[in-house]
């Protein structure tokens, strides 16, 4: 009797596993669907490309393109990558001094 009580608590226990892990797994899954609606509502989030670019399934295939024309798209990324990292850099900036106490009077304010 005691054996077939055990039994019965492991099968148990295994069933609230699958459970939780189903519960999870749609959860994760709404949570995914969830942020592919808002990138489809919003062009302009942060996983949207912006005008001009392309997403790498409408392109040529890496292993297609010559040596050149390799080493170009590189440098073309590098420009990118610098030209975004400065776009962020300044950005930042601006969001810090939006995020300043503008006068001393207000800064004193907060403390009271």
């Amino acid at each position: 009797m005691q054996k077939i009580l055990q039994t019965d608590d492991i099968t148990d226990n295994q069933v609230l596993r699958k459970r939780k892990r189903k519960r999870t797994e749609t959860a994760n899954s709404e949570n995914a669907n969830s942020a592919l609606e808002k990138a489809q509502r919003d062009p302009y989030s942060g996983n949207a490309f912006l005008p001009g670019e392309s997403s790498s399934d409408e392109e040529t295939p890496l292993m297609e393109l010559s040596k050149e024309e390799l080493c170009n798209k590189i440098e073309s990324l590098k420009e990118k990558l610098r030209s975004i990292r400065k776009e962020n850099s300044r950005l930042r900036q601006s969001l810090v001094m939006l995020q300043a106490p503008s006068s001393p009077s207000q800064h004193a304010s907060c403390l009271s």
